[in-house]
């Protein structure tokens, strides 16, 4: 994980880092476990989104996009992305079998959602001082 954390926090730059290079061939063996929904909550909304369908998906991916964007300009804390996008969801009917004009729709009624929710959020913006 340290590779891609590093690619996100310096991006666009690549800096380089202290690690070899992960060679397949030399890899033994691969062993996957499921992940713990618990630990990963925001993947535990994901599969939740994607059991709702319609237009949920793309709610939740417009409230990301806005809270991230929000996470990157200093304004809220990391914790405040998955709460940020949950309240949006909550307040959202999902629309089943959507046309593209509705997921259109629901994706711009999210981003404004998000942004007004974080607006209106009583929590104290981030700062260098107590960040």
């Amino acid at each position: 994980m340290k590779i891609p954390i590093q690619y996100a926090l310096t991006y666009p730059e690549r800096k380089p880092l202290p690690v070899k290079r992960l060679q397949l061939e030399e890899v033994a063996q691969l062993t996957f476990q499921a992940p713990d929904p618990v630990r990963f909550s925001s993947l535990r909304l994901a599969y939740e989104v994607l059991g709702t369908g319609g237009t949920a998906p793309a709610v939740l991916n417009a409230a990301n996009e806005v809270a991230v964007s929000a996470f990157l300009r200093d304004e809220i804390p990391f914790p405040e992305i998955l709460a940020s996008v949950e309240r949006t969801l909550r307040e959202h009917r999902a629309v089943p079998d959507p046309s593209l004009e509705q997921i259109f729709a629901a994706d711009g009624w999210a981003r404004q959602e998000a942004r007004r929710q974080l607006q209106n959020r009583d929590t104290p913006r981030v700062t260098a001082k107590n960040s």
